[in-house]
């Protein structure tokens, strides 16, 4: 029997019903929140995976926390109750039944698999949907990967409904026909609003930092640390990365370790210069470099990295790649980075020509152009896929089903389902000093106080009215565009109820350059729930502040 909920109707019925439904698989935290919002504004609907163990996710214990800030709002633009999205995320890929099989094809247009060629093999043998192939690079060819792993390249040779989706243009090279076909090239990119930070310069340490991963567990990647240690032996430098500081390997104090994604940015942006060789392969790139080019940190690079190739598959030339900071291997770059690291002028000139010339290649508009021309020709295949399966019935939500929100609003409407989180935009508030700007930095509004502009006072003035019962999370993202050592303000949440009581003071230091996250826990018991309450944030005066948003997350309603 299938139950009608109308409010869910109503909500259905405004979604644009022949966007096509992506179920997107892959274990990778950036990627995850880079693509799934790009492929949803290309035009189809996204329901990311579940984290799974087989997906190595051992640094990402937050994986699944949607309430976590690197976690996108992809509920919002579905048009599934969660009952349904629910059992699509459980259901294994590998291995469904053939019930499980039926719901997913009723369901789903198009898996998108990352890296794993035995799943995908698998997933071609039952889904009668789209099979994207996601591949990033690796030190071998994915034809070899696939045989190693007993794969039958037939499975995706026969198919007619595979796609290969290469991250990097030189992937097509040297891969058997029947896996490299039907080619979706998704470049690698960044969004700015996930990089609220800023290259320090003079203020940086004089110290150069690098990216390394794994050098725990990969005899791979602890060679490839052999030889930059070899070369930048003379130098001070920190290696960025996800390593495991309990392992022997790591205990190198110049390995940062596996931090948080503020801290590494924090880091990055702290020192001089980023120099870059990663795997010393044409055929793998990390985020690293195109963060550091986002933020404007100057970036030397190996010209057998898979950047370099990049680059040069997208039209820049050799000679012109030396001239932006291209190097030979890493004893040159270390020499180039020993002439550069005290002389400014040369640091800020490169860093000016990378954004120019460089930085383009790795542009979300670039990225967002491929994926709404690979969604239509999608949305135009399953045009009469559409018209013999079920999609137009709604099911009712069960009892208790989890409903999460991620809304920016003017109003302070605060959650009321546990596990239910809202973000205001910081230029939603007000107050009395500072005003809405845009910053094209951040490139987002912003509410933002200037020293000898703006007078010291409330940056933030907001009342909240209605909060039900229980424990509330509210995380603050600040903006600062130098280091101080004094508070910057303070954040103070109050009820008056009749007397007047404080629920939460957070002083806003240490102040540092880019972006800065406060966190507190709210309490309400039952007599505060309908008091007056107020939201104040004060500006010191003393450094230029940015208020970019506020996120608070219902964690519990027993205190």
């Amino acid at each position: 029997m299938i139950l009608i909920n109308l409010n869910y109707m109503k909500w259905v019925d405004r979604m644009d019903k022949s966007k096509p439904r992506l179920l997107w698989v892959c274990s990778h935290l950036v990627l995850r929140y880079e693509e799934i919002p790009l492929l949803i504004e290309a035009g189809a609907e996204v329901i990311p995976s579940l984290g799974k163990e087989r997906y190595h996710i051992e640094f990402d214990s937050q994986y699944d926390n949607e309430t976590d800030g690197m976690y996108p709002d992809w509920r919002s633009h579905c048009s599934l109750p969660a009952n349904i999205v629910d059992k699509i995320r459980t259901i294994d890929l590998e291995h469904p039944t053939p019930e499980e099989a039926d719901f997913m094809n009723s369901w789903i247009d198009a898996i998108y698999i990352a890296s794993f060629p035995r799943l995908a093999e698998g997933v071609l043998q039952w889904f009668q949907g789209v099979v994207i192939y996601r591949v990033f690079g690796d030190t071998e060819t994915y034809t070899n990967i696939s045989i190693t792993n007993g794969v039958d390249l037939n499975t995706f040779g026969d198919a007619d409904n595979y796609v290969w989706s290469p991250i990097l243009k030189c992937l097509n090279e040297h891969e058997d026909d029947r896996i490299a076909k039907r080619t979706f090239y998704l470049p690698a990119f960044v969004s700015k609003s996930r990089l609220p930070f800023e290259w320090a310069g003079e203020g940086s340490e004089r110290t150069i930092s690098t990216q390394i991963s794994y050098i725990h567990k990969s005899p791979f990647y602890e060679e490839k640390y052999e030889i930059f240690k070899k070369a930048f032996h003379h130098l001070d430098y920190i290696v960025l990365g996800r390593n495991d500081k309990k392992s022997p390997l790591c205990h190198d104090n110049k390995i940062l370790g596996n931090v948080d994604f503020t801290t590494l940015m924090q880091t990055l942006c702290n020192t001089r210069i980023f120099c870059y060789g990663g795997a010393l392969i044409p055929t793998h790139l990390h985020f690293t470099p195109i963060e550091a080019l986002a933020v404007n940190v100057p970036v030397l690079f190996a010209e057998t990295s898979g950047f370099a190739r990049e680059l040069l598959e997208n039209g820049l030339h050799a000679n012109q790649l030396k001239e932006l900071g291209m190097c030979k291997d890493y004893y040159n770059m270390a020499e180039k980075a020993a002439e550069y690291l005290d002389d400014f002028s040369v640091l800020v000139q490169l860093q000016e020509a990378q954004q120019q010339h460089l930085l383009p290649v790795f542009s979300r508009d670039r990225a967002l152009s491929s994926a709404e021309e690979f969604i239509k020709g999608l949305r135009d295949r399953l045009g009469s896929r559409r018209s013999i399966l079920p999609y137009n019935e709604v099911y009712s939500l069960e009892p208790g089903s989890p409903i999460k929100k991620q809304s920016m609003t003017s109003s302070l409407e605060m959650p009321a389902l546990m596990g239910e989180y809202r973000i205001w935009s910081g230029s939603n508030f007000h107050g009395s000093t500072g005003s809405k700007i845009y910053n094209p930095r951040l490139q987002t509004d912003v509410r933002q106080a200037r020293t000898g502009i703006d007078a010291p006072g409330l940056l933030i003035d907001e009342n909240i009215y209605l909060m039900p019962q229980g424990v509330y999370e509210f995380t603050f993202s600040f903006h600062f565009e130098q280091p101080y050592s004094e508070p910057a303000g303070e954040i103070i949440i109050g009820s008056w109820n009749p007397d007047y009581v404080e629920l939460l003071n957070i002083r806003l230091l240490p102040a540092l350059p880019g972006l800065n996250i406060y966190k507190g826990i709210v309490e309400i018991n039952e007599s505060l729930i309908t008091a007056w309450k107020k939201l104040r944030v004060t500006f010191s005066g003393h450094v230029n502040t940015d208020f970019v948003n506020l996120r608070v997350i219902y964690k519990s309603d027993r205190m």
